[in-house]
């Protein structure tokens, strides 16, 4: 499997089990742990203050979600870089994403010859991965 060494799922893993990698599950943060968190990502105390406010009062898929610490790590990452705290986790994740073409433009085109674009448009068409005994004959 190329040189990977793991794979960080956001939801249960189910591929090969002949590479005996170690499973580890991301459990749920305390409140204490997600304060504990947004005070280590080390934000201007003024946006840390308002990130902190404004997560408990959130529309509920992002409180919901801030309770994942991968998901409040790129929520304070996204307040560090000026934007405004994101109405829903889908526009977190969009910014994260327009974030990470941008910046990976040049690598995007000297590794594989992609675009930014390009790369978009086909991550926006794959179909989820199914196991082949999900697909019954008719």
């Amino acid at each position: 499997m190329n040189q990977c060494r793991g794979v960080i799922a956001s939801r249960e893993f189910r591929g090969p089990r002949q590479f005996g990698w170690p499973r580890f599950r991301i459990l749920p943060l305390s409140n204490k742990r997600r304060l504990e968190l947004v005070r280590k990502a080390d934000l201007h105390p003024n946006l840390e203050k308002q990130l902190v406010g404004r997560m408990a009062v959130a529309e509920y898929g992002i409180r919901l979600m801030a309770d994942n610490p991968m998901f409040l790590g790129l929520l304070c990452e996204h307040v560090r870089t000026g934007q405004p705290f994101p109405d829903n986790a889908h526009n977190l994740f969009e910014t994260y994403i327009n974030n990470r073409l941008t910046r990976d433009r040049e690598r995007l085109s000297r590794r594989y010859h992609l675009e930014p674009q390009d790369l978009r448009v086909a991550g926006e068409h794959i179909q989820p991965w199914r196991p082949l005994s999900a697909f019954q004959p008719d």
